[in-house]
């Protein structure tokens, strides 16, 4: 019986992009209960695993996706993207570069997906002393300030988290799942992997207040 009620769970599909090495991998590798390595480079495929996590009186069931170092296959990123209900864009907090890059990533999400899905700013690796991006930085380049005091916020909110530390992902999957809850309306449970059986097409390099998104 348990194993029947767990199929009947609402699915969600969570995605997770950004540069590589901003830690993607380390965070998805929290979220489903896995230690900290330094070294993920080997890691280099198209990641999926399935999470339960409880919202008040409910459970669902959460997909996350990790491109785990295959940003560069653009064709095989936006499929990634296309089923999402939420998309973690992540950028290392001492990597100007990883910020600058969200831009490209924020669109191609947007361009690229089914559900309207909503966007999440991840701050992560904020166990550094060095922290070389400030967070004003961010919503200057991410969240459309305009000049009259008002502002276009991109992301339904933001988060700070350490895969290293394990600090603020336990706070920021059950903040993903409140808004699913809330917001979305679950897929049905079909693997969309088995759908991404598309040409790897190299991508292209391109170069590189109000607190908006950035309320708790």
């Amino acid at each position: 019986m348990a194993e029947l009620d767990d199929k009947k769970l609402p699915v969600y599909n969570v995605s997770l992009c950004g540069k590589s090495e901003v830690g993607k991998t380390s965070i998805f590798r929290r979220l489903r209960g896995d230690g900290f390595k330094d070294d993920t480079s080997k890691f280099e495929h198209l990641a999926e695993d399935k999470i339960k996590v409880r919202v008040k009186d409910k459970t669902i069931k959460i997909v996350l996706w990790d491109t785990s170092g295959m940003e560069r296959y653009s064709r095989l990123t936006r499929q990634h993207y296309r089923g999402s209900h939420v998309v973690l864009l992540v950028y290392d907090c001492d990597d100007v570069e990883s910020l600058q890059a969200l831009v490209e990533y924020y669109n191609d999400a947007k361009n690229n997906n089914d559900n309207g899905a909503a966007m999440v700013l991840v701050r992560n690796k904020i166990d550094k002393e060095l922290q070389g991006v400030d967070v004003s930085e961010a919503e200057k380049l991410l969240c459309n300030h305009l000049e009259k005091g008002t502002s276009i916020c991109k992301f339904k909110f933001r988060a700070e988290t350490s895969a290293k530390k394990n600090t603020g992902i336990k706070e920021l999957i059950e903040k993903v799942a409140e808004y699913l809850v809330k917001n979305a309306e679950p897929s049905n449970s079909r693997n969309e992997f088995d759908k991404m059986k598309v040409e790897l097409v190299p991508l292209p390099t391109r170069p590189p207040s109000n607190s908006c998104c950035y309320s708790s």
